[in-house]
């Protein structure tokens, strides 16, 4: 079995993980106007920022701990 090292945020997968159990309580409009929501914010994380500025760096990002 494969060890897979952490490569994302921990910050977005945490709120994908979140997004994706909330999903299952919602209708499809709901789930897609609650997915452009849950983007919007995801995009406006200090994770979001590292990880674009380390893509343009060509460099790997720096992830910082969730807490």
């Amino acid at each position: 079995m494969h060890s897979l090292a952490l490569s994302g945020s921990r910050e977005a997968l945490a709120i994908t993980k979140s997004h994706w159990h909330a999903m299952s309580r919602v209708d499809v409009v709901g789930q897609l106007q609650q997915s452009m929501s849950i983007s919007v914010h995801a995009r406006e994380t200090a994770d979001a920022r590292e990880g674009f500025n380390a893509f343009l760096e060509k460099r790997k990002p720096v992830w910082q701990p969730s807490g």
